[in-house]
């Protein structure tokens, strides 16, 4: 059975775009490249040479658009496209000289002759932030971008910085209406892991690692990629392969490995990834896709985060990555330098790593394992303190499974986790502040000083469905998945929001959520 994705790519619409003489793409066939883009949408304005339209063309993944004012001029510019052989990538309409017919936000670079009348709020309208408004003089062609406004965030890694604190900073409100579309139209089927493992974004581009292969037969071999799209409108940049992808496969749409998820991170303009599964960690432009370093004795990186210039991942065998069985195996945590790219620091973790639970705040880094919580500074990485985690709030019994009463701890010391409850994709959620580490392990929530590892409090909230707990701070206070947001110093619930079922149950429950 198919699962719906309704994600990603291409706005159908075809463009063509093209300046006349001065500087022209004739002299220098990578005249859009010029303006700093790789790809996207062109448009131009007003440009009468049908021919000078198709000389835009280029192997880059650009769709080009010429607007004419004139009827007689687009059938003619229209012949010179298709004498070229370019029409679909390039192509030619009418408009009525003074409004462009394109959604606001949708144009990467927008060509205007000295005889266009648009306005230029009507030019800066269209055009994306950070796209360029290119328009011709007598003597040269005049750049001006498109200011970037304020309130709109980056998500560069699986829960968005180091710290794990899923929480965006975008200044919007809810989404209105759909902005672009791709395929695949569909999830391969239920019964397997998902057909996108990871997304993240940076630069005003979304990159994606996902399954292109046919989702009509479901034992069809699957063909995993990292693609790149413009965020703003959805044109496919470029696409990688991602080497042995399903050797993460779970056989269950339920078991999502986290650690698959945490090995794509996007800063600058730079795309950090493992593109082979066991292979070493490797940067690529993230413009267009050209690889730009392959990081030595980085090989078998199982998830990583980036924090400033310093990479840090795990390297070994992926955390339980077989169903029902446990993957017992030392790993290595290491810090890379991104800039000389070599290793700052690697030492061995030997109490089984619980896979997914890294997470970096300011001079401090933070992991599980089966000795509790390790706090490390990440600057040497020499242990500062390593704290166990409570199994329940104190003073409360706490409502378990009969594999989580197990084993009993003695009086003299607080009760443990059990650790076989965790698998590779449910786990101690971490989340660090500048001064507090806090944690999730199913409904059970502690609070901890990031400077000695202390509790400060406990408190009960609520499981997830088969997925670690949600775990955020957001305005001031620390949220669950109960929609009550505690008091960061004390846990005392300071506000609560109600929500009220207006249809069928959505499929949030497969993820972990965001704000």
């Amino acid at each position: 059975m198919k699962a719906a994705l309704g994600v990603l790519c291409a706005f159908v619409v075809q463009t063509s775009g093209a300046p006349r003489s001065v500087v022209g793409p004739g002299a220098n066939p990578k005249f859009i490249e010029q303006f700093k883009f790789s790809g996207g949408i062109v448009v131009a304005l007003d440009f009468d040479d049908g021919k000078f339209l198709a000389d835009l063309a280029t192997e880059a993944p650009f769709l080009i658009q010429g607007l004419l004012k004139d009827d007689e001029r687009v059938v003619a510019a229209r012949k010179a496209i298709q004498q070229a052989g370019v029409y679909g990538k390039v192509s030619c309409n009418g408009y009525n000289g003074r409004d462009l017919p394109y959604v606001d936000n949708l144009v990467n670079v927008l060509l205007v002759s000295e005889s266009c009348r648009v306005p230029q709020a009507e030019l800066m309208r269209v055009l994306i932030p950070g796209g360029r408004l290119v328009t011709q003089t007598s003597k040269e062609w005049k750049k001006r971008a498109k200011p970037m406004p304020k309130g709109i965030d980056e998500w560069n890694q699986h829960l968005r910085g180091a710290d794990n604190n899923g929480v965006s900073l975008d200044n919007v409100g809810p989404p209105q209406r759909l902005r672009w579309h791709d395929t695949p139209e569909y999830g391969r089927s239920k019964s397997l892991s998902p057909s996108f493992t990871s997304m993240v974004s940076a630069g005003g581009i979304l990159f994606t690692i996902e399954d292109r292969a046919t989702t009509e037969d479901i034992n069809a071999p699957l063909d995993y990629h990292l693609v790149a799209r413009d965020a703003f409108n959805g044109m496919r940049l470029w696409k990688r392969p991602m080497k042995q992808w399903d050797a993460w496969q779970t056989q269950s749409i339920k078991n999502i490995p986290t650690q698959q998820q945490r090995c794509l991170a996007a800063i600058g303009n730079v795309v950090y990834c493992c593109p082979e599964f066991g292979g070493p960690i490797t940067a690529f432009v993230a413009r267009n896709g050209a690889q730009r370093q392959v990081f030595a004795g980085t090989e078998r990186t199982s998830e990583l985060v980036i924090a400033g210039n310093t990479l840090y991942g795990i390297q070994g065998a992926p955390y339980k990555l077989k169903k029902n069985s446990r993957t017992v195996a030392d790993v290595t945590l290491f810090a890379l330098d991104l800039r000389k790219g070599s290793k700052l620091w690697a030492q061995k973790i030997t109490t089984e790593y619980t896979g997914a639970t890294l997470a970096v705040k300011g001079s401090r880094l933070v992991y599980h394992s089966q000795a509790g919580l390790a706090c490390l500074d990440n600057k040497t990485g020499k242990t500062l303190w390593t704290e166990t985690i409570e199994h329940s709030p104190r003073g409360r019994a706490a409502k378990t499974s009969k594999a989580a009463r197990k084993p009993k701890a003695s009086k003299r010391r607080k009760p443990l986790v059990d650790y076989s409850v965790f698998n590779a994709n449910v786990h101690p959620t971490i989340v660090l502040t500048d001064d507090m580490v806090f944690c999730g392990i199913r409904e059970y929530l502690s609070a901890k000083r990031l400077s000695d590892g202390k509790t400060q409090w406990t408190a009960m909230g609520t499981a997830n469905y088969m997925k670690s707990s949600d775990l955020f701070v957001a305005n001031g206070l620390v949220w669950n998945r109960d929609l009550k947001g505690r008091d960061l110093k004390t846990g005392k619930v300071v506000r609560s929001l109600t929500q009220e079922m207006t249809g069928p149950m959505s499929h949030d429950r497969c993820y972990r959520n965001r704000i």
